[in-house]
């Protein structure tokens, strides 16, 4: 809804409402009735003019009911659609308290000051009297549909969508880094329609989404190089409607960070270790690396980076000083920045 928001209401024993709202992000304080759920007809004309029809009693929380009255002094303001004159004395806790004019009755018998009165000039149900009250309210709204109402015009009503944009359209970022999207629909009458919106990104490899409110996602690359896209996608008139952002991640660097020596029984063991910026283990890395003994050439080999970023070659066992150089490590998505660390091994 925009807001957090609670609901002081009154709600049947059948169970079927409390999670259809708090399903909205409302956060719902009822009162409990021995009896079913009131239920609502709603009928809507072609024009767009709703009509309810209210099946049963039209429940409604008193100032007994057992609810947390105190924390509206705490909220921002309070608008107040009850029965009970005595609940509107309890709204006016809160900076600010508006009144709908269905419920003119009930304000004239609180005797309190409304800071607003939003009434329609077109039903009959919610027309009053001004002088009924104690004290008048600050703002006085009548509305008149499509036309707007007393001090204000009627914003456009949404229309179905039938285009979609995403910004930016096209987008190169370092490997880890991040960066915002923002993506909104039009409706046929230009409206902009953030709501609604799924992200998806092929491949998925290449980063992951976080979506936001109001149409935006955040976009966090991941540690290798490529290139894809993120789409954004609504549900449009005749179909799912979608808009991409291009998306080149840079490759990411890679290190060999360490090159260390063991002794099996008949065997010297020569691992080197590859980790990206991160300082974390890459995976399938190929590392080509020369042994030298003795200042000679002994061993060429080359191999591929297990889970924990390491390789292992095995040696025939000499004796001598050993030092290894790393000739070359590549990894898709990463560049390799030509360094060996110091190693030394003698035995």
């Amino acid at each position: 809804m925009g807001a957090e928001v609670t609901f002081y209401t009154a709600l049947g024993s059948d169970g079927r409402s409390q999670d259809v709202l708090e399903a909205h992000g409302v956060r719902v304080e009822a009162a409990r009735r021995d009896r079913p759920q009131t239920e609502v007809l709603a009928l809507l004309d072609p024009a767009g003019e709703r009509t309810l029809f209210v099946v049963g009693e039209n429940d409604a929380p008193v100032a007994a009911d057992p609810l947390p009255w105190d924390e509206i002094a705490a909220d921002a303001g309070c608008y107040f659609t009850g029965y009970d004159p005595e609940t509107v004395r309890l709204g006016r806790r809160a900076p600010v308290l508006v009144v709908t004019a269905r419920r003119f009755d009930a304000l004239v018998a609180s005797g309190v000051r409304a800071d607003a009165l939003v009434g329609s000039g077109r039903d009959r149900g919610e027309r009053f009297d001004l002088d009924r009250l104690a004290e008048q309210p600050r703002h006085v709204i009548v509305t008149d549909g499509a036309h707007g109402g007393s001090g204000y015009d009627a914003a456009p009503v949404p229309g179905p969508i039938v285009d979609i944009t995403a910004k930016p359209q096209s987008v190169t970022v370092a490997a880890r880094s991040a960066f915002s999207l923002t993506a909104s629909g039009v409706d046929q009458f230009g409206n902009a329609v953030a709501d609604g919106v799924t992200w998806t990104i092929s491949p998925e490899g290449l980063g992951r989404i976080e979506p936001q409110s109001g149409g935006t996602a955040i976009f966090t690359a991941g540690p290798r190089g490529g290139t894809g896209q993120i789409t954004a996608s609504v549900s449009g008139v005749t179909g799912p409607l979608s808009a991409d952002v291009l998306v080149t991640v840079r490759p990411g660097r890679i290190v060999v960070s360490s090159v260390r020596y063991g002794i099996g029984r008949k065997a010297l063991l020569v691992s080197a270790t590859v980790i990206d910026s991160s300082r974390r283990p890459v995976e399938g890395a190929v590392v080509r690396l020369i042994v030298r003994r003795n200042g000679y050439r002994y061993f060429l080999g080359q191999g591929r980076t297990a889970a924990n970023g390491r390789v292992i070659y095995r040696l025939r066992s000499k004796k001598g000083c050993y030092r290894t150089a790393i000739i070359r490590a590549s990894a898709p998505g990463y560049v390799w920045r030509p360094a060996t660390p110091q190693n030394r091994f003698c035995k």
